[in-house]
């Protein structure tokens, strides 16, 4: 299990129109950051994404990365101990309609 310090600073390009006057970090920007954390080369398929709690830019945030048995891997997002977002990701390769 690894677990990498992720922050989302005021003011930053991806809070623009997300919301104005209560900016809130895309979950998209989360995912990135999480997928990009794992480095792995090839595509990966998110099989489940949830989003429980909004994070808010300035929030000294956690990603969390599990390895699965199966060779998935587990992605959490954490803030002060509480659980903000999770995904199920595994790779793509030999997927049906690949290549």
């Amino acid at each position: 299990m690894r677990r990498l310090p992720f922050r989302v600073e005021h003011g930053a390009p991806c809070l623009d129109g997300h919301f104005p006057g209560r900016p809130v970090v895309p979950g998209v920007v989360l995912l990135d950051a999480a997928l990009a954390a794992l480095a792995t080369a090839g595509p990966l398929r998110i099989e489940q994404a949830k989003f429980l709690r909004p994070c808010l830019p300035g929030m000294d945030l956690e990603l969390v990365l599990a390895p699965r048995p199966d060779g998935g891997t587990d992605l959490r997002v954490e803030h002060a101990g509480q659980l903000m977002a999770s995904a199920r990701v595994r790779t793509a390769q030999g997927e049906p309609g690949d290549g």
